[in-house]
């Protein structure tokens, strides 16, 4: 019976450790793609194929007034950000059932802070890896 449960526990203690060392790899991931994200001098949203997003840097932040944990999972078109997104769903649709893989759409409003914003939007469809990454990157630049 103690070697049955000695066995058990070193069976345990290898699955934590893959398991620990796993979680460090997805952890080190996702500070390394937060960077890139935070880096970008460009508005970086991505969203799921619904346009519920799933990504919103720092620019987006500071330009929109909203946090990215307040964006995270919120419908694009939901959001309030002052711009006027009503704008971007017919060319969204349309470009969602067309074979191109970018679009720029140019759109003007208001930031939450009341300061006139001109930004050309430029779509991308994510890039399929296995199975994962069916939505869209939005980068906006502010001209104004």
């Amino acid at each position: 019976m103690n070697e049955e449960l000695r066995s058990t526990n070193e069976e345990l203690e290898t699955m934590n450790n893959e398991l620990k060392s796993v979680s460090d790899e997805l952890n080190h991931s996702n500070l390394f793609l937060h960077s890139i994200l935070s880096s970008m001098t460009s508005i970086v949203v991505a969203t799921n194929a619904s346009f519920e997003i799933i990504a919103w840097n720092y620019r987006a932040q500071d330009v929109w007034g909203i946090s990215e944990k307040e964006a995270i999972g919120c419908s694009l078109w939901d959001l309030d950000t002052g711009l006027p997104v009503h704008l971007l769903k017919a060319p969204l649709n349309k470009f969602k059932e067309s074979a191109e893989s970018t679009i720029t759409i140019e759109i003007d409003g208001t930031s939450r802070r009341g300061k006139p914003v001109s930004a050309a939007v430029k779509v991308t469809r994510l890039s399929k890896l296995n199975g994962y990454g069916d939505g869209y990157l939005l980068m906006m630049d502010n001209q104004s």
